[in-house]
């Protein structure tokens, strides 16, 4: 068996020469079978030890265990007491597992280790795999414990727990048994001690097989998530946005899952996915903790929250009180300057606004709800300005770029910028004062 584990630690690129790993030791039979295997091939190593406060006396006595093991081998150990009243909260493995994993990385950096290994085998990828089953995971929930994943390595993976059962008896190997791996209590025991055994009476070879299932569903999936990765023809990026195009998205042969696996690092589930490509309506939202992705005719817009955030801490409110220049935004800046008559030639960065008193001061502020004015070339009918950005059909960064001009008094919108003046507002020959507005973008 150190052969085998020799060329599954060459084969997969886990422990470099020189290189120290910190092993993850509980005291059970697969930790020490794994402490044993790096003894033998005399690689440079320390244990750490989690002592979970769950068993009582037992928990001690695994934990004076592996102590006495590594002092007698002259082993650097390392041990953490978990906090007894974790044990009573109701994701209690999963925030264990996070602690544990946190501490390990820290001692592995305090200590100058490279690796932290865990002796998950063969039979816990199969576990992992039928678990993933019930859950109606994909490929990537199905592709089983990775040998490696940043700095944690899984050494013992190439081996069965018969080879390991094996390896421990013909050496002689000491242990401690956790009698809470005997109890049905969690999912992972009921496969363990139902399924799995079943599925080795049916075939003992169901394990190695199993496992190669496994292997080639995690390459396959490495190899898809490559290329979804990679293509630029559905999902383009501007800045902090990921702008998804619809249309194109939709010829693809399974649009809902190269959109989860586009989408699932920002916290959207399959059923948000399903969800936006069956919503056609422009407007509609959806939100994670840290996204926000919404629906623009033919696009989605996926945003970070942090940007909405922003935009809301900004000073919405800017004051005219005279000619000037005026920054806006990030975007765009507006001159405001009082002529005394149309100018020949209309560029369209530019309009004119009549007025029949002195226009100053006016007001540029963002939308609100309830907004509506007069848009120039509809006879004066009025518009929400909610309804006019649908039937101009502005886009979710033209939205994000419009923002109205008022009057002081009484806030009535003089013009949607950049986009349309009021009817009202219009220059007519009993104008008594003309404003002429230059729109320019920030350099």
């Amino acid at each position: 068996m150190i052969q085998k584990f020799l060329h599954y630690l060459d084969r997969e690129h886990l422990v470099n020469p020189g290189e120290k790993v910190l092993l993850a030791v509980s005291g059970g039979k697969d930790s020490m079978v794994m402490v044993d295997l790096f003894m033998k091939a005399n690689l440079s190593f320390g244990i750490a030890h989690i002592n979970h406060n769950t068993r009582g006396v037992s928990s001690d006595a695994d934990e004076d265990f592996v102590r006495a093991f590594a002092s007698k081998n002259e082993i650097p150990f390392f041990i953490m007491h978990l906090d007894p009243a974790i044990s009573k909260s109701s994701n209690f493995q999963a925030k264990a597992r996070e602690i544990r994993y946190e501490w390990l990385t820290n001692v592995m950096k305090k200590e100058g280790f490279q690796h932290i290994a865990t002796a998950h085998h063969q039979n816990d990828n199969i576990e992992s795999f039928l678990m993933g089953l019930l859950r109606s995971s994909g490929t990537r929930g199905l592709s089983g414990i990775a040998p490696k994943k940043e700095n944690i390595i899984r050494p013992l993976l190439f081996a069965s727990r018969e080879e390991i059962d094996q390896y421990q008896i013909a050496n002689n190997i000491g242990f401690r048994e956790d009698e809470s791996n005997a109890s049905e209590k969690y999912l992972r025991n009921k496969i363990r001690h139902n399924v799995v055994k079943v599925l080795h009476h049916v075939d003992p070879q169901a394990v190695q097989k199993i496992d190669e299932s496994i292997r080639i569903i995690a390459e396959s999936n490495e190899l898809l998530e490559y290329f979804v990765a990679n293509d630029k023809s559905v999902v383009s990026t501007n800045g902090e946005l990921k702008i998804v195009d619809i249309v194109a998205l939709k010829k693809l042969p399974a649009p809902a899952a190269f959109l989860w696996y586009k989408l699932n690092d920002f916290g959207f589930t399959k059923s948000d996915i399903v969800d936006m490509l069956e919503s056609m309506r422009s407007g509609a939202s959806f939100s994670t903790a840290t996204h926000k992705a919404v629906i623009d005719r033919s696009k989605i817009i996926i945003q970070p929250l942090h940007l909405f955030a922003e935009e809301e801490d900004k000073e919405s409110i800017i004051h005219i009180e005279g000619p000037g220049n005026y920054p806006v935004d990030e975007h765009s800046s507006i001159n405001v300057a009082i002529v005394d008559h149309l100018e020949f030639g209309k560029k369209s960065n530019e309009e004119y606004l009549g007025f029949q008193d002195q226009p100053m001061p006016l007001i540029i502020r963002k939308r609100k709800n309830g907004d509506a004015f007069k848009p120039l070339g509809m006879g004066g009918k009025s518009q929400k300005v909610k309804d006019f950005i649908v039937n101009n059909k502005l886009s979710f960064e033209d939205k994000n770029k419009l923002w109205l001009l008022t009057t002081h008094k009484d806030d009535e919108i003089v013009a949607v910028l950049p986009y349309r003046i009021s009817e009202d507002y219009k220059v007519t020959p009993e104008s008594k004062f003309i404003l002429k507005l230059e729109i320019n973008p920030t350099k």
